[in-house]
């Protein structure tokens, strides 16, 4: 059975905030699919939290659209260092002596033509594309997951969040079928 999930923040996930964003554009923290690597802080972005970052199986909330966690996460868990890789760059976060990385995600699927009005997934689940994904027409900041598509769980974003005990996300059913 495959599964396509909205990915959001908990209401527990640690918020985050930028040091000194005025000095940057409105759309610096707008996270929709384009790419940041030329506007983006070589030396990271300094940031501010509510968080002591004790777990690093944890994602943190700084903007809608992505995906933030400690750097070394990346080495802890080979699995997550995979999936984190496809379809995203890597923006580097600094919150005093804490690394922190931002994955943006920068590919789009376009969606199946009728979409889940027609029962239809709104997305092509005919095989693993990129573990997080954007989805054309769907809100740009909104970020998605499918889910028994891969054949192997550790494959799959959702797989490996709940075998790790991830926290600071949430995972909303928006279709569920065959394909």
């Amino acid at each position: 059975m495959k599964t396509v999930y909205k990915i959001g923040y908990s209401i527990t996930a640690p918020r985050l905030r930028a040091v000194g964003s005025e000095d940057h554009p409105p759309s610096f923290l707008r996270f929709n699919g384009e790419s940041k690597l030329i506007v983006w802080p070589k030396e990271g972005l300094q940031v501010a939290g509510e968080s002591r970052f004790d777990n690093i199986f944890a994602f943190y909330n700084l903007a809608p659209g992505v995906l933030v966690y400690r750097d070394d996460l990346l080495v802890k868990c080979e699995e997550f260092f995979w999936l984190s890789r496809e379809g995203t760059e890597r923006l580097p976060l600094r919150c005093g002596s804490v690394s922190l990385e931002v994955a943006n995600v920068v590919d789009f699927l376009s969606p199946e033509s009728g979409g889940a009005r027609t029962g239809r997934p709104p997305c092509p689940v005919d095989k693993h594309y990129k573990a997080i994904i954007r989805i054309r027409g769907q809100s740009e900041t909104d970020l998605f997951c499918v889910s028994g598509v891969a054949g192997i769980e550790l494959n799959e974003f959702k797989g490996v969040y709940d075998y790790f005990g991830f926290k600071g996300l949430t995972f909303t059913q928006i279709w569920r079928g065959e394909g």
